[in-house]
C-alpha cells in the first residue's frame, strides 16, 4: 500500500498536495512526485500517475501507475550539490569545450583574474596567457592531456588589469561513451603567497640577516661562476678578505647592539664602494668577502681594496658617540694563486693575517713575499 505523504514522511494537507491535472479531452490526469511507502515500510520516491476511466460523464474508476523516481532523484540532488560546489569553491573554475572555448566560470574564476563570466563565455582560454611561457610549454600540456587526461602544474596567467600571477593550475579532459574528449575542467589556485614565501626562505637561506649581505654559500656559488667566466674570456678574479681591527673592544664597551651598527654600516659602505659586478659578503663575525669579477690586471684589486679600507676607517655614529675601526684586507687572484674558489678563500685569508701582522689597517696580496 502507497500513500501520498511529504519527503519527510507527514501527510500533506489536501489544499497543498502538489498533485497537476492535465486535461486528456474530458478526462483529467493527475500527476506528482511524492514519497510512496512499501509494505515493508520502506520509503521510495516516485512519481504518481492518475487515469480516471469514465463514461460520458460518469467516473467509473482510475488506472493508477507509480515510478520508481530513485535513480532521477539521486541524479537531480547530484546536480544541485555540484552547482552548489561549482558556485561556492574557493578554487577558479573553467570549463570548456574540446575546441577549446570557455563555457562557463564559477565566481572564484573572476575573483582571480578579475574577467566575468559574460567577458569570458566563448573565448580562448588563451585569454590568460601572460607570455611568460614558449609555445612548447603548451604543447607539452597537450600531450599529457591526450595520452594522460590530466595534466598538473604551474602556469603564470595574467590577469584582466595586466597583472601576473603564479597558480598552480590542474586540468582534466571529460571524455563522452565513445572517449571522445568533450570538456576539460580546470582548477587554478593562487600561490602567490607561497612563491612569495619561498623566494624569502631561499633569501634567509643564502644571506646574512643581520646585514642582509650574500653569506658564504652565496658567495661561494658567486665566485665559482666567476672563475666559469674568467676561463671562457682570459680574465683575472679576485679575492678580497677583509677583517675589522679592534673591532671587539668596541662591542665590548658599547654593546652588542651599538656592534651590530657598527657591522651594518662597514657593510653599507662596501657595498658602496665595490662594483656593481662584485659581490660583498658577510662570512660571519666581523669578517668580510668582496669577489672581483672579471678583472684584466691584479692591481685593479689592489685600488678597490685601497678606497675599501678608506670608507671603513671613516667615523661611525653611535647613539651617544662615535667611533672608527678599521680593517686589514687580503687578496688572491684566479689564476695566479689558486684554481679553485675555496682555495682561493683560504689564500686571500692567509693573505689577511699577513696584512694585520704588518700593522693592521693594512693590505697584502697572497702571492707577495713575505
Amino acid at each position: 500500500a502507497m500513500h501520498h505523504t511529504r519527503p519527510n514522511g507527514q501527510p500533506y494537507p489536501p489544499e497543498e498536495c502538489p498533485v497537476r491535472d492535465t486535461v486528456r479531452g474530458r478526462a483529467r490526469v493527475h500527476a506528482a512526485e511524492e514519497i510512496a511507502w512499501r509494505r515493508d515500510g520502506t520509503s521510495v520516491p516516485a512519481e504518481f500517475w492518475s487515469y480516471p476511466i469514465m463514461d460520458g460523464e460518469t467516473h467509473l474508476g482510475a488506472v493508477v501507475s507509480f515510478v520508481d523516481i530513485s535513480e532521477r532523484v539521486a541524479a537531480e540532488r547530484g546536480l544541485q550539490q555540484a552547482r552548489i560546489v561549482f558556485e561556492h569553491s574557493r578554487e577558479a573554475i573553467m570549463v570548456t569545450d574540446a575546441e577549446p572555448r570557455i563555457t562557463t566560470v564559477n565566481p572564484a574564476f573572476t575573483e582571480l583574474t578579475g574577467f566575468s563570466r559574460a567577458e569570458t563565455i566563448g573565448r580562448s582560454p588563451s585569454l590568460l596567457s601572460s607570455g611568460r611561457h614558449p609555445p612548447e610549454f603548451f604543447d607539452g600540456v597537450r600531450s599529457t592531456l591526450a595520452e594522460k587526461g590530466f595534466w598538473s602544474g604551474e602556469i603564470w596567467n595574467r590577469r584582466k588589469d595586466g597583472a601576473v600571477l603564479p597558480q598552480r593550475v590542474s586540468v582534466s579532459a571529460v571524455t563522452d561513451n565513445q572517449g571522445k574528449v568533450v570538456t576539460y575542467v580546470t582548477l587554478m589556485t593562487d600561490i602567490t603567497g607561497a612563491k612569495r614565501a619561498q623566494a624569502h626562505m631561499e633569501h634567509l637561506a643564502l644571506h646574512d640577516p643581520l646585514t642582509d649581505l650574500p653569506n658564504r654559500l652565496l658567495a661561494i656559488s658567486r665566485l665559482e661562476q666567476s672563475i666559469t667566466r674568467a676561463r671562457r674570456h682570459g680574465h683575472r678574479v679576485a679575492v678580497l678578505f677583509i677583517d675589522l681591527d679592534d673591532f671587539k673592544p668596541v662591542n665590548d664597551r658599547f654593546g652588542h647592539a651599538s656592534g651590530d651598527r657598527v657591522l651594518e654600516t662597514v657593510a653599507s659602505r662596501l657595498s658602496g664602494t665595490a662594483r656593481a659586478s662584485d659581490t660583498v659578503a658577510r662570512l660571519g663575525g666581523d669578517e668580510f668577502l668582496v669577489v672581483m669579477d672579471s678583472i684584466t690586471q691584479e692591481p685593479d684589486a689592489g685600488r678597490l681594496a685601497e678606497r675599501l679600507t678608506a670608507t671603513v676607517r671613516e667615523p661611525i655614529d653611535l647613539r651617544d658617540t662615535t667611533v672608527r675601526v678599521t680593517a686589514s684586507i687580503g687578496i688572491a687572484v684566479f689564476p695566479d694563486d689558486d684554481e679553485d674558489g675555496e682555495q682561493l678563500i683560504v689564500k686571500a685569508d692567509t693573505a689577511m693575517y699577513r696584512a694585520k701582522a704588518r700593522g693592521r689597517n693594512r693590505i697584502a696580496y697572497f702571492g707577495e713575499s713575505a
